[in-house]
């Protein structure tokens, strides 16, 4: 019987504290990877499963390195919106990392979308 009670005991602290120990995690962006636009997006947005902080964006165009504004000093949040200039018709990829409000892990990953140019045909 105490062996059963035990094996209780930790399933139910695995389950109380796995959020704890959990890491954030992109669970949508907008553009969506491999996504293929008709028009260049105006902003790019990266939603997490809790709130972080957006420490480096670098986003790669068709040619070279696309300036990007990120703000360091901005708020934590599970939302982060960042405005991109105007993008030419190419693939882009993008390159970000945060950390988390609650424990200051670094997350980091990658994305691509392409934007088409006008009367261009998708293969």
């Amino acid at each position: 019987m105490g062996q059963l009670k035990l094996a209780g005991l930790v399933t139910f602290c695995a389950l109380a504290c796995g959020p704890v120990f959990g890491h954030a995690k992109l669970v949508r962006s907008s553009p969506g990877d491999n996504a293929r636009m008709m028009f260049a997006p105006k902003t790019l947005m990266l939603t997490f499963n809790e709130p972080v902080q957006l420490t480096a964006l670098k986003l790669a165009g068709p040619n070279k390195d696309v300036p990007v504004v990120v703000k360091h000093a901005a708020k934590a949040g599970a939302e982060i919106k960042v405005p991109l200039p105007l993008l030419l018709p190419g693939r882009y990829t993008v390159q970000w990392s945060a950390s988390t409000a609650s424990d200051g892990h670094v997350v980091n990953g990658t994305l691509s979308f392409s934007v088409r140019a006008a009367g261009q045909m998708w293969r």
